[in-house]
């Protein structure tokens, strides 16, 4: 958990707190408000090649990133992909 508030990159989801109490962890996040990518893909259908290709550089970008922090996502799928302003995060 405290991993994941050290991380500091434009495509994955920021962690501005972690609030522990006896049963429960409570992350407070960053706000993506414009859905996910499993939401995106099923309301446009097709995609054109170059919006495929932004959104996968910035997975891509990040996952890079996770890795060279020595940190391995291991549920990376299009619901676990948020959309914030021009950028896709990954989260979870």
């Amino acid at each position: 958990m405290e991993v994941h508030r050290q991380l500091d990159h434009p495509n994955i989801v920021k962690c501005f707190q972690i609030i522990e109490k006896p049963h429960f962890f409570y992350f407070v996040l960053e706000y993506c408000p414009h859905g996910t990518l499993d939401a995106f893909i099923k309301k446009h259908q097709k995609l054109t090649e170059s919006t495929t290709l932004s959104i996968m550089e910035q997975i891509l970008s990040a996952y890079r990133y996770l890795m060279q922090n020595k940190v391995l996502h291991r549920d990376l799928k299009p619901p676990n992909i948020l959309k914030a302003g021009p950028n896709w995060k990954i989260c979870d």
